[in-house]
């Protein structure tokens, strides 16, 4: 988990180190004990380092399929398939519920619909644990819903959070073939000014 959080957000000095640190202790864990759900869930997630999210998919529904009522499951497997809502309802106080209320924003931002975007940006940036990258996605939504003032107050954060988040601390956090997201994470911290 710790090699997978250095790539995913960032914080890595050696990407290809930590990625392939991450696959191997997965590896191992399925080696080991090959219907544990965890087991699954943190193979699953070492395919995202890679960029694909669709290889990931089984490996989640494996976990769900061993243990139903395992949030952390489901919220996985959400983040791959941007559906969030029993994942949230299944554990409503977990520390990963930023990152399932994230996904309810990309759905809107999928279906254009900026308002409930911030709505949903606005509250994953509020949850306990939500980092700078969450703050920058409220900065983000707001922008597009062209509320200036709204916006200039969550870049401020993103930057209290991360004095040195950048566009491509940004761009690591959205899997890499999702291609209409990248690209507007990138259109996004242009207008925000972040730096590469």
């Amino acid at each position: 988990f710790t090699s997978f959080q250095r790539v995913f957000l960032g914080y890595s000095t050696d990407l290809e180190t930590d990625r392939s640190f991450a696959r191997q202790s997965a590896e191992e864990s399925i080696l080991l004990q090959p219907r544990d759900p965890f087991s699954n869930v943190v193979m699953g997630r070492s395919l995202w380092l890679t960029g694909d999210t669709e290889a990931s998919k089984p490996w989640f529904d494996r976990a769900v399929h061993e243990s139903p009522n395992y949030a952390f499951g489901r919220y996985a497997s959400s983040w791959a398939k941007v559906l969030t809502d029993l994942a949230i309802a299944l554990s409503p106080l977990d520390p990963l519920r930023g990152g399932m209320l994230c996904n309810k924003m990309w759905i809107a931002l999928a279906a254009d619909d900026h308002p409930d975007a911030v709505n949903w940006a606005e509250q994953t940036a509020l949850t306990p644990g939500a980092h700078a990258g969450h703050a920058m996605f409220a900065a983000m939504a707001n922008w597009l819903n062209a509320d200036e003032e709204r916006t200039a107050r969550w870049l401020k954060e993103t930057k209290r959070r991360n004095p040195e988040f950048s566009r491509t601390k940004a761009k690591a956090i959205v899997p890499h073939n999702h291609a209409e997201f990248t690209a507007l994470i990138e259109k996004a911290a242009t207008a925000l000014g972040l730096p590469d």
